[in-house]
């Protein structure tokens, strides 16, 4: 089972709400546990609150649950729906854009 299934069921079990937020239809998710991050693109059709001030606060619910599951620290970025599209490769989307704190093993 991956990194990202494991917190899945975590999160299914624990807070229903933020289970929400992550899998339920608010959001595009690209996860990566080898650096780790976590991309967040933001459906336009979200209207649900919670998950809106979850993705806006840096998406701290998911970085609580990665931590306390693997004690590593997981960096985030959060966009809208058509830039998330757009992307095809987010570590060379990080490099491009010089936003190396995204990727800690290259600092």
């Amino acid at each position: 089972m991956d990194q990202l299934e494991i917190l899945k069921e975590e999160m299914f079990y624990d807070s229903r709400e933020l289970y929400d937020c992550y899998f339920g239809d608010h959001a595009y998710l690209h996860y990566d546990g080898y650096w780790p991050f976590l991309v967040v693109g933001v459906k336009d059709s979200t209207t649900n609150v919670y998950a809106i001030v979850e993705f806006h606060s840096g998406c701290e619910g998911f970085k609580y649950y990665h931590e306390k599951l693997f004690g590593t620290k997981v960096n985030s970025y959060v966009t809208y729906e058509k830039e998330f599209k757009r992307v095809k490769d987010w570590v060379a989307f990080f490099r491009k854009k010089r936003m190396y704190n995204m990727l800690p093993s290259l600092q």
